[in-house]
């Protein structure tokens, strides 16, 4: 049986895209991304939809998770990081809590994902 989690957006501007990670009702973590700038690859967000993602690694991103069939794009990316505008080229970045135009406990927050998500799952991106 596939986990279907939800990425629920709830904010958007030249800053960043900022949401809530769920899993069924349950929160587990918030997201920075970059802004919406019309899909354009490294320097905009993807587009709402479904998505299938799977458990990918690499040197620079350990243990982390590839969204797949992303309209237009290759190599998204859910990881680390603090600022949308300098720690993504269009990935999604995990935190703890967000602070302003930034999130927080990024690497913690990663850490738990990796013991609370499977290694492939269903992504929904809804809101703003």
């Amino acid at each position: 049986m596939s986990v279907e989690i939800v990425l629920q957006r709830t904010e958007s501007s030249d800053k960043g895209t900022f949401g809530i990670l769920l899993k069924g009702s349950e929160q587990i973590g918030v997201t920075a991304e970059r802004p919406w700038l019309m899909n354009k690859e490294g320097v905009s967000c993807i587009p709402k939809g479904v998505y299938q993602c799977v458990k990918y690694s690499s040197y620079k991103h350990p243990a982390v998770w590839e969204i797949r069939n992303v309209p237009d794009r290759s190599f998204i990316l859910i990881h680390n990081g603090n600022f949308p505008l300098t720690d993504s080229q269009g990935c999604i970045l995990i935190g703890e809590k967000q602070a302003g135009d930034m999130i927080l406990l990024s690497d913690a927050e990663l850490d738990k994902l990796r013991s609370v998500l499977p290694d492939s799952f269903v992504l929904t991106i809804t809101g703003v």
